[in-house]
């Protein structure tokens, strides 16, 4: 079917500009290119920031723009710039003031991005960067990380766009920067759910750990990479009404094509399917459904517990899904409509 059809829309109210629907925001960055990305490291009263909190950071933000590049198709090549110390943002409030040290769920410590913006040297031309990344030093009892999408912070110079805050034991985190980045760049949604973070149960979530969404693998699912561009419309299969399809997907990481298969399943609501490779040369099956009327934080992608391999069928309502062969790229997988 027409790939319009399985290009489904956000049926609950955005969350800034998070959607896990399309069309996506006007104000996301683009799939491809190479944004540049000033990174701040904030000096406190009570805790300095040292050159091995410097180091650590310059190791992470490496290994994140080969994450981006990778998972991208060579499409983004983030590149990052760290001003001269002497333009490091010295803040005036200690850590404990903004909540730092303690785990208050959903707690909003924009104030430090507010005060780190304001305190900024004028030697900072902030319309100059695509992005800021603000990363205090690191410590041991608590941290976080937070995005900013949709705001923009008049500086002494310029304004400061699409800003992240990584602190205390989250800063120098790939998995928390590629995290954030997913919100400030892309306007991707939390797949975690808030409710059992609130409720002390911990980040468990219906989506897995297949996604850094979920701040657990260094790998999106093929549907955020379709909200964001890093998959095109030729690389997607939609299904909709028909009896009996056999397709090819190739690896989610193979520069093949195609690679993701979309079963719709109404307004909102998707079956996806994608190849993973969890051992060298073996492709299996994962598959996941995308449910829009969910919102931010509300569980929105419910994955399967265990890939399918070679042979191995399950009914997902009124499809039955059997994986018929795979090779070292891909995998054939054939879907039936049984009701």
């Amino acid at each position: 079917s027409d790939v319009k059809i399985c290009k489904i829309e956000d049926l609950t109210p955005p969350f800034d500009f998070n959607s896990n629907g399309f069309p996506r925001s006007a104000d996301v960055f683009p799939a491809t290119g190479s944004p540049k990305f000033l990174v701040l490291p904030m000096d406190f009263p009570d805790i300095r920031y040292k050159d091995s909190d410097l180091e650590r950071l310059k190791t992470a933000t490496t290994e994140v723009a080969d994450l981006y590049k990778r998972i991208s198709f060579n499409k983004l090549n983030l590149n990052f710039i760290y001003p001269d110390r002497k333009n490091w943002v010295v803040m005036e409030k200690y850590t404990s003031d903004y909540q730092m040290h303690r785990n208050i769920p959903q707690y909003n410590r924009e104030q430090a991005v507010i005060d780190a913006v304001a305190l900024a040297s004028a030697d900072i031309n902030f319309d100059q960067y695509d992005a800021v990344m603000f990363e205090t030093p690191f410590w041991n009892d608590f941290g976080g990380a937070q995005a900013f999408a949709h705001t923009v912070y008049k500086a002494k110079n310029g304004s400061a766009k699409r800003v992240s805050l990584d602190f205390g034991a989250q800063t120098a985190s790939v998995l928390a920067i590629a995290h954030e980045f997913g919100h400030s760049l892309f306007g991707l949604e939390d797949i975690y759910l808030f409710q059992q973070y609130l409720a002390g149960a911990g980040t468990t979530t219906p989506a897995g750990p297949w996604d850094f969404m979920t701040a657990s693998m260094t790998e999106l699912f093929g549907w955020s990479k379709f909200l964001i561009g890093f998959i095109d419309d030729a690389d997607v299969r939609c299904i909709t009404n028909q009896a009996d399809v056999t397709t090819y997907i190739a690896n989610i990481d193979s520069i093949k094509d195609p690679k993701l298969t979309l079963i719709n399943l109404g307004a909102g609501k998707n079956l996806v399917l994608e190849a993973r490779s969890l051992v060298a040369n073996s492709q299996e099956l994962l598959v996941y459904e995308v449910d829009t009327s969910k919102p931010h934080g509300g569980g929105p992608i419910t994955a399967a517990d265990k890939l399918l391999e070679k042979g191995q069928s399950k009914t997902y309502g009124n499809f039955k899904l059997t994986v018929v062969d795979t090779d070292s790229e891909g995998l054939l997988v054939n879907v039936l409509k049984v009701g």
